[in-house]
């Protein structure tokens, strides 16, 4: 067996290879944090991309008070209790599960890395948490399909149209999506000033500005130019010449979305088989009514 080892050690191509296998087996080591991983991230996208991921809105007043009020959460662990066997299992919606969190819904995230969307539902299934895909994503339910373990979410913004809801709806359940999310938060389109400062349009569009910058991520612009640029694949159904009444930092998805109220958050109880949430709930008097139309979840943000 040590000589199949040194044999293969002295041969080219596993020169080649090793260091690759290794830098995998190292990875705790390499980005032993989460902020080791925001800083390669950084290095490694075009920033018209890094600005997409990481902006928030005007001064990104939100984004800070968000990141202050998860800093404020604190322990005080009780000591001296000997051995423990810890476990982090919970159960969710009648279904246990190892841990207790899920990976979010991010729209388009195909423009920050090619089949993003997949790489994530793979992973998720491999662990056992649920996978949430975004209505805006670049890839849809029916690709995300094979992938996601019958254990999928599905983050909703809200059609206006009924006929739309609908397929949507029946589309979403035919890939094996479990979970409905619809997100009451975003009522109009975002004005997301430094993506528009980063020269970022929807769709996205290589200008020569976005050019010179993807030039300088060489890793993303070959990855990039493999797969094509990314588009919204589950509204492609639906899209059709009023895409071009759109301002340049507004997607299609603007056009087929309306501001929901009460009677549409019933419509989708009444039509949805299966675990429901309301995401963007930011207000305690918001969540008896919610509970009362029938919602299993309140996501707040």
């Amino acid at each position: 067996m040590q000589q199949n080892i040194m044999f293969a050690l002295t041969d080219p191509l596993a020169k080649k290879v090793w260091p690759l296998i290794n830098a995998r087996m190292d990875l705790h080591q390499r980005y032993p944090g989460l902020l080791d991983l925001k800083h390669r991230a950084r290095r490694r996208l075009p920033r018209f991309v890094w600005e997409y991921l990481d902006s928030g809105t005007g001064s990104e007043a939100a984004k800070a008070r968000n990141r202050a009020a998860l800093d404020r959460v604190g322990f005080a662990p009780s000591i001296l209790h000997g051995p423990l066997d810890i476990s982090l299992e919970t159960e969710l919606f009648g279904q246990a599960r190892p841990l207790p969190f899920g990976i979010a819904p991010v729209g388009m995230s195909g423009l920050i890395w090619p089949d993003a969307e997949g790489h994530l539902a793979r992973s998720a299934a491999r662990s056992g948490i649920p996978y949430c895909l975004s209505t805006v994503a670049s890839q849809s339910p029916e690709d995300l399909a094979p992938h996601i373990g019958g254990d999928g979410w599905f983050q909703l913004y809200p059609p206006k149209d009924e006929g739309i809801r609908r397929d949507m709806l029946q589309r979403i359940r035919d890939a094996g999506f479990k979970v409905l999310v619809l997100t009451a938060d975003v009522p109009v389109a975002s004005r997301r000033e430094r993506q528009v400062r980063s020269g970022l349009t929807q769709p996205p569009k290589l200008t020569p500005r976005l050019l010179a910058q993807a030039a300088l991520r060489p890793a993303w612009a070959l990855a990039s130019a493999r797969a094509g640029m990314p588009r919204m694949r589950t509204l492609d159904k639906y899209t059709d010449d009023r895409r071009a009444s759109l301002p340049p930092q507004a997607h299609i998805g603007y056009l087929l979305r309306t501001s929901p109220a009460w009677d549409y958050v019933q419509w989708l109880r009444d039509n949805w088989q299966g675990p429901f949430v309301v995401k963007g709930v930011m207000r305690a008097e918001d969540a008896p009514r919610l509970e009362r139309i029938g919602a299993d979840a309140r996501w707040v943000w």
